[in-house]
This record gives C-alpha cells, sequence and structure tokens, in this order.
C-alpha cells in the first residue's frame, strides 16, 4: 500500500466526517439498534439480556464472533461483576470480556469487548477497531502526538489513553469521545478499507 494522504483532524474535519457517519443511513440504523438495546437492558445480571447484546452488537458491528464465541463470551460477561467495573470505568473490564477459551485455545475478542463496554458507557470506552488503530499509528507517524508502539494498542489502558493524548493533542476537547468514534472509525475506514462496520 502507498502513502497515505492523511488530514489533519481539525474540529472541522473531524465534524464533517461525524456528519458522513450521521448521514449513513445503514450505519446509523445499526447504531441506534444497538443504543436502543444496551439502554433496554442497562445492567448485566440476567444470563438472557447479555446474549441478546452480545448477539446483535456481533450482528450488526460485524465483530466475528461465531455462534459457540457468542455464547462463551456471554457466559463469561455473566460470571464477571461487569456492572461494578463499568460503573467505576476500569480498563481492565475490556480484557476480562475478551478472553474466552474455546475448543482449548484461548482467543481475545478486544474489538468486541471495547464495543461491548462503549455502548454501557460511550463517555469512558472509546471503541478499537482495526480502522482506528491503523488511523492512530498513521497519525503518531505523521504528527508524532504521542509515544506508542503499534502493538500497545492492544492494551486498552494504552488505547484509551492515546485516545485522549490524540483529542488533547489536536485541541478535540469539544467532541466526547463517542463523536470522536465516529470520525475515528469513518475517516479510517475511508482511508484503508470499505464502509462496512469494522
Amino acid at each position: 500500500m502507498g502513502p497515505v494522504n492523511l488530514h489533519a483532524p481539525t474540529p472541522s474535519f473531524v465534524s464533517e466526517y461525524i456528519v458522513k457517519f450521521e448521514s449513513d443511513e445503514d450505519v446509523v440504523t445499526s447504531d441506534l439498534a444497538v443504543r436502543n438495546l444496551f439502554s433496554q437492558f442497562p445492567n448485566n445480571l440476567d444470563f438472557d439480556d447479555i446474549l441478546r447484546k452480545v448477539i446483535v452488537l456481533n450482528q450488526l458491528y460485524n465483530t466475528r464472533l461465531w455462534t459457540t464465541a457468542t455464547l462463551t463470551v456471554a457466559r463469561n460477561i455473566h460470571k464477571l461483576n461487569v456492572d461494578e467495573l463499568l460503573r467505576r470505568h476500569e480498563t481492565g473490564v475490556v480484557a476480562s470480556i475478551a478472553a474466552a477459551r474455546l475448543k482449548g485455545k484461548d482467543w481475545n475478542f478486544y474489538s468486541f469487548a471495547s464495543k461491548y463496554c462503549s455502548f454501557h458507557v460511550p463517555e469512558a470506552y472509546p471503541i478499537y477497531d482495526q480502522y482506528v488503530d491503523r488511523l492512530l499509528n498513521t497519525y503518531r507517524r505523521e504528527f508524532g502526538f504521542a509515544d506508542f508502539k503499534a502493538i500497545q494498542l492492544k492494551d486498552y489502558s494504552v488505547f484509551k489513553n492515546v485516545i485522549l493524548q490524540y483529542r488533547t493533542f489536536f485541541e478535540l476537547q469539544s467532541f466526547p469521545l463517542k463523536q470522536l468514534d465516529k470520525f475515528l472509525w469513518m475517516y479510517g475506514s475511508e482511508l484503508f478499507g470499505k464502509s462496512t462496520k469494522n
């Protein structure tokens, strides 16, 4: 892949991509359906409620959980005390949700877990996905807004800190994390992929 023509994330440029996100009927419909479901079932005590959220999030956000993994992840969330961790904005809850053991092998459903937490507490949990990862690394190389190695973005506490540094460096504090998520995903998907959720 050749060099990327990267645009500085000025407030007007960020706003332009948020509008693009919010003008994409398929993306907005999926986003609203997931938000409504998580609002309807805000707690994680009932297994059926958790499973419903996992299935819908996986389907509409294409988080690539297969059927067996969906059940395993839902059971894992049910066993964890995630509600208290989410209330305290604990970053470690992402890794706890992401970890799954299937057929004798360990899996890390990191992008799914960041989305699951984000739909519960959007102001505390920015969303990780492949486009955001590539975009942050490209901005780091071009602008030096933070000091991190690419692999470190797979540590959620580092990832969140990088997002906050990005927001501060480019003077985007007026944008809540959920709005910044929309920009990073929309612009990243335009640069590095096709416009389908993750």
